[in-house]
């Protein structure tokens, strides 16, 4: 598949997401495999989102999405990894490259304006 045909995909999605409120089968399962490929020594990880759909909209320029600030909301993307008792470091590479690398794949999926967290228990 072609980078400007994954690119509309991906936009597409992004749309949906806003007109409903929620993630896509396809948007969550990426989220998840993303921690499955990013994390080790972990007994479950959780991955949590908060949407708000009222806080973007279609630059008429570009078509893209962008933030439009509003008081009280946010969006995020929160990884809860829950540790193996007695195991590791819980990332693949060096800390620093794992959050730079889940930040990108995450923004590229939604905005460049959600705020990636990880949360190691």
């Amino acid at each position: 598949m072609s980078e400007d045909k994954t690119s509309a995909i991906v936009n597409d999605m992004r749309k949906m997401t806003l007109a409903t409120g929620r993630v896509s089968s396809v948007q969550l399962n990426n989220l998840k495999a993303w921690g499955r490929l990013l994390f080790k020594n972990y007994e479950k990880i959780n991955v949590e989102y908060s949407l708000d759909p009222n806080q973007y909209e279609e630059d008429e320029n570009t078509g893209n999405m962008r933030l439009v600030p509003k008081e009280n909301r946010e969006f995020f993307v929160r990884y809860e990894i829950f540790k193996k008792e007695g195991s590791g470091d819980v990332y693949v590479a060096e800390e620093s490259k794992v959050m730079d690398d889940l930040r990108s794949w995450v923004k590229y999926l939604f905005w460049d304006e959600v705020r990636v967290e990880v949360v190691i228990r």
